[in-house]
């Protein structure tokens, strides 16, 4: 998942961010101390290019540089947007919203989202949301009589 942290304090590093950070360090004094970058990467654990990168960080800008940034796509919505629609949805219908029909649909939860929050979002990611959320799933619809099985065998 998306971390939220921006670079800020080394407090705010998760175990493997710090560990990376530390090794990122490692080979950077290694690499100030004569070895190559192969021999750096060797002893850290790191590939020669990540060495590389390291070493034009902290160039650039210093220890702060090296510190590892938020990795992935940034979330559409927040935990507290999500928990507050999911109330919603098990709160109320569609239509005591002013939303067409009776049951949560994708579009209806898309439609949802846009109004409460202002993010447009499509149909899947809606009903990807509405599974998240725990919303009632609706059952198949029956049949029409003339495609049953009894139907087809007469």
């Amino acid at each position: 998942m998306w971390r939220c942290h921006r670079a800020g304090t080394v407090a705010e590093l998760l175990p493997d961010e710090l560990d990376l950070l530390d090794r990122r360090r490692r080979a950077v004094r290694l690499v100030e101390q004569g070895r190559s970058y192969a021999q750096a990467g060797q002893i850290v654990g790191l590939n020669r290019n990540a060495i590389s990168r390291a070493v034009h960080l902290h160039a650039t800008g210093g220890d702060a540089a090296l510190v590892p940034r938020p990795r992935g796509r940034k979330p559409l919505l927040s935990e507290e947007q999500h928990a507050r629609l999911a109330r919603v949805v098990h709160t109320h219908r569609p239509n005591e919203l002013g939303l067409d029909g009776r049951h949560w649909t994708r579009a209806t939860a898309a439609a949802l989202v846009e109004r409460e929050i202002g993010v447009r979002v499509s149909d899947l990611r809606a009903g990807i949301w509405l599974n998240r959320w725990g919303a009632p799933r609706l059952r198949g619809r029956p049949l029409a009589e003339s495609t049953t099985r009894a139907s087809r065998v007469s």
